[in-house]
């Protein structure tokens, strides 16, 4: 009886780890930090649009403190201020990094806002922008980074 039971747990734990079963301790409590997919306004060249970095909390918990980094495609130019204010542009990786503290509850949302400039000679759409998160401890990767495209108008 004890055999065939051990041998039933070992059976029931293995097909819930096959079929993407999360581990117990790893579903409750834990928050799962993700982007949201949002492009920026159209814009002509020389004006500016918005870039978002929208980021919610699917887990059960409050999230640790994390930072969202936005990559700008190539025919803008980062223009603060951003929000929140202590963003920092890095012009050699047309990279704009911005920390969130501890806290931001399950079910809710924190948004990193890079005001940018469309460069001269810019046309078309704007693509290679990206928006990720990161945070210690986050269970889904998957869900960190989203891209972003920004329509030049005429």
């Amino acid at each position: 009886m004890v055999r065939r039971l051990a041998t039933t747990v070992a059976v029931c734990c293995t097909a819930g780890s096959l079929l993407g079963a999360a581990p117990a301790a790893q579903r409750a409590d834990a928050a799962d930090l993700k982007v949201v997919q949002m492009n920026p306004a159209p814009a002509a060249v020389g004006q500016k649009t918005l870039v978002r970095g929208f980021v919610t909390n699917a887990g059960r918990a409050a999230a640790p403190a994390f930072t969202v980094a936005v990559l700008l495609p190539a025919g803008v130019t980062p223009e603060g201020p951003y929000f929140p204010t202590n963003c920092a542009a890095a012009e050699a990786t047309r990279t704009v990094t911005c920390t969130f503290r501890a806290g931001l509850r399950a079910q809710e949302s924190a948004t990193a806002q890079v005001p940018v400039r469309i460069d001269p000679g810019a046309s078309g759409v704007l693509t290679g922008g990206t928006v990720t998160v990161s945070s210690p401890g986050d269970p889904n990767a998957s869900t960190d980074t989203q891209p972003f495209e920004i329509r030049v108008t005429d």
